[in-house]
């Protein structure tokens, strides 16, 4: 992947083109894509979101080069703020803030890396995030849907409708699960319908 980082840390929009293989699911379907567009949040949009939410997730991956071409052109994110030293990166997609950090080694951290941050308790396998998901709320989720599917990602589920409980109402959402090149798992929902829930029906 050819990237320009720029020297002022962001603060120009710079466009990447690229084209990576992207393992996309269990059946090692594969798609590819092509970066062209700005990818860095303006310098008015990182001024009013450099705020510090309550929970970032920040993810491990093998490839952070294929990983950007994921999330900027597939999905979608811009960046927010990046360290090129440290191969880290900071993203952003509406209200959801995701970091990256390519790891040094797919094996677990020795003691002495460990106490310097490579926080790797077992070594690192696809797919890797076993056990979790990341939830991101969308505006539009048919669009959403759409634009993967025009780029070849398969969809592990597709896009359904899915009705929780919360609290003392009815919440009916739409949804669908896709994976990342390193088999993190990634479920887009937009809420369609609230509606308070008669007591007789609890």
């Amino acid at each position: 992947m050819t990237r320009r980082w720029p020297a002022n840390a962001g603060h120009e929009i710079v466009e990447a083109r690229s084209r990576v293989r992207i393992g996309v699911d269990a059946n090692c379907r594969s798609a590819t894509a092509d970066i062209s567009r700005p990818i860095w949040l303006d310098g008015s949009q990182r001024a009013s979101l450099m705020t510090r939410a309550a929970l970032v997730p920040e993810l491990y991956v093998s490839d952070l080069a294929a990983s950007l071409v994921f999330y900027l052109e597939v999905l979608g994110f811009q960046i927010e703020f990046d360290r090129p030293e440290d191969k880290f990166v900071c993203l952003r997609l509406g209200e959801a803030r995701l970091m990256l950090e390519e790891a040094r080694s797919l094996s677990k951290s020795t003691a002495a890396e460990f106490e310097s941050g490579e926080w790797r308790v077992a070594d690192l396998e696809r797919p890797f995030g076993r056990g979790m998901n990341l939830e991101i709320e969308v505006e539009d989720i048919v669009a959403t849907d759409q634009r993967l599917r025009e780029r070849g990602i398969a969809m592990l589920l597709p896009l359904h409708e899915k009705t929780y409980r919360v609290g003392t109402e009815r919440l009916l959402v739409k949804r669908f699960l896709v994976a990342d090149p390193d088999g993190y798992l990634i479920r887009f929902s937009q809420q369609m319908k609230r509606e308070t829930i008669d007591p007789s029906d609890r």
